[in-house]
Parts: structure tokens; sequence; C-alpha cells
């Protein structure tokens, strides 16, 4: 995810709480990747991906 050079939003929750960034750009994308991970401090890179998905705007 850090090797990716559009990454312009994460989201994360941490005990079922949102935790929120502010703003820093509001234009609109062709289209967001989501990942689903979990860190991993014994892995190697950290954390374990467990899903992703690719959505577009129409």
């Amino acid at each position: 995810m850090a090797d990716d050079q559009s990454l312009t939003c994460v989201g994360l929750t941490y005990r079922q709480r949102r935790i929120d960034w502010p703003l820093l750009k509001v234009e609109t994308e062709p289209f967001a990747t989501w990942r689903c991970f979990q860190v991993d401090y014994s892995s190697e890179a950290g954390h374990i991906e467990e899903s992703c998905i690719t959505v577009f705007n129409p």
C-alpha cells in the first residue's frame, strides 16, 4: 500500500471505532481500491492482506 502512487484515502477502524484524518484534497477519482488487512508483526511485511476490491465511478 505504501508503494501505491495514487493513494488518496486511508480509512482505519480500531475496536469498532473509525479513525478519521482531515481532508487534504476533494477531487473525485475514476476508481478506488479498498484493502482489508490485519497487522501481523511476525510477518515480514508487517501485515496480512485479507481481501482487495477495486470499484469504479460511473
